[in-house]
């Protein structure tokens, strides 16, 4: 019996329209049955009073009929450990931490754990509301990372993400690698706003000139220092097609060559007369945001599938890329950024200059503000293998970086960087969009905005928020965090927003273990609401 590559052959039977299977559970796991078997629609067999080939033999009848609970006893855990290989799946409670691959959740994240990753209800739109469909047209499902199972009224997270707090968590997110720098983004938001203000080489450099981005009320400078002649406007105009860039070279405080790539977004003023042949800008650009087909292009990324309409827009600008890249020293340092589809224009080019110029790959830089998603899972594992240091910097309610829709094939490329309220940041989570398909969601457009920071205060958008950014990847709050700050010492903790479970100082609800696990630290916000 146990020699069998499968150890219940029925286990690994797709027959039944409930996929079943066997999950193993040790440890301190009474507590957590309950919750389990409640989140998960399971069955249980519990093998205190039988052998432990008994419970498997029972389990094996039940598993063609959907999951199976079984709690190993005590007295047979050294005996599962013999048997256990990888086809077992295995959850190890201690206290209120559960363990799955040797890797600790909090205990009460072992449902999602198990697979059933049930999010929300999809949703559908009535007039201004944001209701429970009762039938099976025109459904989405609103939290990031999340899709409609189906033949089922649920909205469920996709492989490898999990259901927590309602919102679908990466815990494999490593910031290893990463090269985080919160002033430099804080330079480029005012690159990605002064690519609006400008429109030849003239403008760009007298703005330069002045140190300071249009319009003219706006007093906000820059603190590097930018070479004027060295500045280039490029703009790609057709009937079809309305793509504008900048490129200037400029030096840190600390005497730091490096270049800036920018890339303007989507134009407002739509001015286009229906009975009318020519487009406006705006309406060009918005014809690009909408065709999101996806197409190879292999040229800007060799693997999978891309938007096809930001994939024309950026072809147009590839020579010019080839140039300006071509003309920084080999120790020069590319920053690429730009807003919203200006945005998605710099997460491509990314991938264009790692795959035609792969020597830049170690000094290339991506901050990009209010990014739409630009291709699908296979580009996206592309483009991020490449380089850790693409960082899309968003706001919360911002309907943007949340589209185009998973479930219309795309995925997420570099690392979400997002503001809660209270200028509370937190990493790999996305903005929560809403109800992005209905008519509420205008009003949240103003969430979209660079904003202007002004001489008598910000007006809490892109440009002033920016500056709050933390000064480490380590300061953001990260949904995947340990709730462990050490061990009780007489029944107590050191830390104030931590409780003594089990000999354990683990922080209370709305809290993580921050800095190093010594600390408890608040998460953003209405956490809870938030979609990743």
């Amino acid at each position: 019996f146990f020699r069998l590559s499968c150890p219940m052959p029925v286990c690994c039977s797709r027959e039944s329209s409930t996929p079943g299977k066997v999950v193993f559970l040790t440890g301190s796991n009474g507590a957590h049955v309950g919750s389990l078997i409640t989140g998960t629609n399971a069955s249980f067999i519990d093998t205190s009073q039988t052998t432990l080939k008994e419970g498997l033999s029972a389990a094996a009848k039940l598993a063609n009929h959907g999951v199976v609970l079984m709690s190993v006893a005590p007295q047979h855990e050294a005996q599962f450990h013999k048997l256990k290989h990888g086809s077992l799946e295995h959850l190890h409670f201690e206290g209120e931490r559960v363990f799955k691959e040797g890797r600790a959740y909090p205990a009460h994240q072992a449902a999602a754990l198990l697979g059933s990753n049930l999010v929300s209800a999809p949703k559908w739109k009535k007039g201004d509301q944001s209701t429970v469909l009762s039938s099976g047209a025109m459904t989405y499902c609103a939290q990031g990372n999340s899709a409609k199972v189906s033949w089922s009224l649920s909205c469920a997270c996709e492989n490898p993400y999990i259901a927590v707090n309602n919102a679908c968590v990466d815990f494999n997110l490593s910031t290893q690698g990463m090269d985080y720098d919160p002033s430099m983004a804080q330079e480029l938001v005012e690159h990605a706003a002064l690519v609006y203000n400008v429109n030849s080489t003239k403008e760009l450099q007298q703005a330069i000139k002045d140190k300071k981005t249009t319009p003219p009320t706006d007093n906000y400078a820059w603190n590097n220092t930018y070479d004027p002649t060295s500045a280039q406007f490029f703009q790609k105009v057709s009937e079809t097609l309305d793509t504008q860039f900048h490129f200037v070279k400029g030096t840190t405080k600390d005497k730091k060559s490096y270049g800036v790539l920018c890339f303007r977004g989507s134009e407002s003023n739509f001015n286009w007369n229906p009975l009318s042949s020519k487009k406006s800008n705006a309406a060009r650009d918005w014809g690009a945001d909408l065709d999101y087909q996806l197409v190879s292009s292999p040229d800007i990324c060799p693997n999978g599938k891309i938007h096809r309409g930001f994939s024309t827009q950026l072809k147009a600008c590839l020579k010019d890329i080839d140039t300006v890249v071509q003309s920084l020293n080999g120790g020069d340092m590319l920053y690429v950024t730009g807003h919203s589809l200006g945005g998605g224009l710099g997460q491509l080019a990314t991938s264009y200059i790692a795959n035609k110029h792969s020597d830049r790959i170690g000094n290339l830089r991506t901050y990009v503000f209010a990014g739409p998603r630009v291709g699908d899972s296979d580009a996206a594992g592309w483009i991020n293998s490449k380089t850790k240091n693409i960082f899309n910097i968003c706001e919360n309610g911002d309907p943007v970086p949340v589209g185009p829709a998973r479930s219309m094939g795309y995925d997420n490329v570099g690392t979400m960087l997002t503001r809660f309220d209270g200028s509370k940041w937190a990493i790999g989570l996305a903005p929560d969009a809403g109800d992005w398909l209905g008519a509420s969601s205008i009003a949240k457009v103003e969430n979209h905005m660079l904003g202007y920071p002004t001489p008598v205060g910000c007006n809490t958008k892109y440009r002033c928020d920016v500056s709050t950014l933390p000064d480490k990847i380590s300061d953001f709050a990260n949904v995947g965090s340990d709730k462990q700050v050490g061990t009780c010492r007489w029944m107590n903790c050191n830390d104030p927003n931590a409780t003594c479970t089990n000999s354990q100082c683990l922080c209370k609800s709305g809290y993580y273990a921050s800095e190093g696990g010594s600390k408890c630290v608040q998460y953003p916000d209405g956490f809870v609401a938030k979609e990743l």
